[in-house]
């Protein structure tokens, strides 16, 4: 068997895993901050959270152009140090146009440096074992969106957000440390020789369909980060949030691997209709969560569901696309991602100051089964006539 487990494919999700840290620290901790310090709307915290997607997304179209001219390792450790040094910019004491800003500048340095990762990654991972592979590098989110939370709100609520802000420093410095130990293989097309931008240079056309379903599950899935401490406060639960984000993260952790082997053993359909339908359960649930147990149960439906499906997009994303262009493919899939990540907070906070959080929930289920037919069309179908030419 291809060996996987090698010393590049380990720092790219080690260091993956830290900036994953970074990110839902601050996206589980930023709306509440935003409403108590800068008595802000439910929207206008939404955008507090979403404005750093939106920095990185830009930064993402922009660097998948600049690697090809500064190149993968220079652009890669640029990014890393901004990461860190814009983590410094959350102690300038500013008001709530300044938050955002530094958001923004904070989620452009992100976006680069995770950008350059989920590209090279790519290479270090053996063609027969893609989605076991991207499973296992993937992980780094779901540990990071247990481990964030949980950190960042004990931290805030014992000892103050300028505790949270150092711990986020700390973890933003660890990966960059370890950047220049991965062995990145550079890649210029010719796109290093011309001067016009084509559009082919920032996407993979062919992982656009897959990606088109990856934005509306994205958009869905970022209200559980973005407003799961309001809503559980609301629900007289407020301890439950970040124990919910544990329980997520360690479910995710045990069943990644096993849906990475399913996927390459049998196919993108049996592991991706039940695990959306178990995706629209688990954020149905929420919506009728009276207890706070109902929260685990929540994080077990969604940790199956949304850990498995999300991972096994990105699979099909390089799969369908030509092997030269596997990492743009994952750029790509992770722009949309990007992308949904973004809008969610800022929509669904409109949503909720209208219908309140028990509504809203219920609406993103119903888009999530609906989405299922959408995935069906982009994908599914095909997936059906390929397997049954094989017949």
């Amino acid at each position: 068997m291809e060996k996987l487990w090698n010393k590049n494919f380990i720092l790219t999700l080690v260091s993956n895993g830290f900036y994953a840290v970074v990110f839902f620290t601050l996206m589980a901790t930023v709306a509440e901050y935003a409403v108590t310090r800068y008595h802000a709307t439910e929207a206008i915290a939404g955008l507090c959270v979403s404005i750093f997607v939106i920095g990185a997304l830009f930064a993402r179209m922009v660097s998948g152009i600049l690697l090809d001219v500064a190149g993968r390792r220079t652009l890669l450790l640029i990014g890393g140090i901004c990461c860190a040094a814009g983590s410094l910019l959350y102690f300038a004491p500013v008001g709530l146009a300044g938050f955002l800003a530094v958001r923004t500048v904070n989620g452009m340095a992100w976006g680069v440096v995770c950008n350059l990762l989920n590209i090279v990654v790519i290479d270090f991972i053996p063609p027969g074992r893609l989605g076991e592979g991207i499973g296992y590098y993937t992980m780094g989110n779901p540990i990071g969106s247990g481990i964030g939370p949980l950190v960042g709100i004990f931290l805030v609520d014992h000892f103050g957000n300028a505790v949270q802000l150092v711990f986020i420093t700390v973890i933003s410095v660890l990966p960059m440390l370890l950047l220049p130990m991965i062995g990145v293989r550079e890649q210029r097309s010719a796109a290093a020789r011309r001067i016009k931008i084509r559009l082919s240079d920032t996407f993979e056309k062919k992982a656009v369909p897959i990606s088109s379903v990856t934005i509306i599950m994205t958009i869905c899935f970022s209200a559980l980060p973005a407003f799961m401490q309001l809503y559980t406060a609301e629900r007289g639960a407020a301890w439950a949030a970040p124990f919910y984000f544990v329980t997520y993260s360690a479910v995710v952790v045990l069943i990644r691997p096993a849906s990475g082997r399913i996927l390459d053993r049998h196919g993108d359909n049996p592991l991706i209709f039940p695990t959306m339908l178990l995706f629209a359960a688990g954020v149905f649930v929420l919506s009728v969560s009276g207890h706070a147990a109902m929260f685990f149960v929540v994080a077990l439906l969604c940790a199956v569901g949304y850990g498995s499906f999300f991972s096994a997009f990105q699979a099909i994303a390089v799969k369908v696309s030509p092997p030269e262009r596997s990492g743009l493919a994952m750029s790509t899939i992770y722009s949309f991602a990007d992308t949904g990540m973004g809008l969610g907070p800022f929509i669904w906070g409109g949503v909720v100051r209208g219908v309140g959080y028990a509504h809203t929930f219920m609406i993103e289920a119903a888009v999530i089964v609906a989405s299922i037919l959408i995935y069906y069309g982009v994908h599914g179908k095909k997936y059906l006539v390929h397997k049954a030419s094989k017949i």
